[in-house]
């Protein structure tokens, strides 16, 4: 298992983290976010996500589940994903509460 862990601090609120897990499972690797993916933060998790799919796993699910807040910048990384992907690897999102 992996993990990568940034913080930063923004004018008048606390300090957030965002931690991405990277745990296989067999051939299939999950990505599991947890926190905030806005401007700061997407660059590593895009980072983090494309050294995922360098494996080559068979498919790749990424858990946003954690998740309380995904900006454009976010969400860009997540339409990019396929196509880093490539052919052969199934790539899934699972997001079970809203973000803002």
């Amino acid at each position: 298992m992996a993990r990568a862990r940034i913080g930063r601090r923004a004018a008048g609120r606390r300090h957030q983290d965002l931690t991405i897990t990277v745990e296989r499972l067999g051939r299939d690797l999950v990505v599991a976010v947890d926190g905030e993916v806005d401007l700061c933060t997407a660059p590593m998790r895009c980072d983090v996500l494309e050294a995922a799919l360098s494996r080559a796993p068979l498919r790749t699910i990424v858990d946003l589940s954690v998740v309380w807040l995904l900006n454009a910048a976010g969400l860009k990384v997540l339409l990019e994903a396929p196509r880093r992907a490539g052919q052969g690897t199934d790539l899934r999102l699972v997001a079970t509460t809203p973000a803002t």
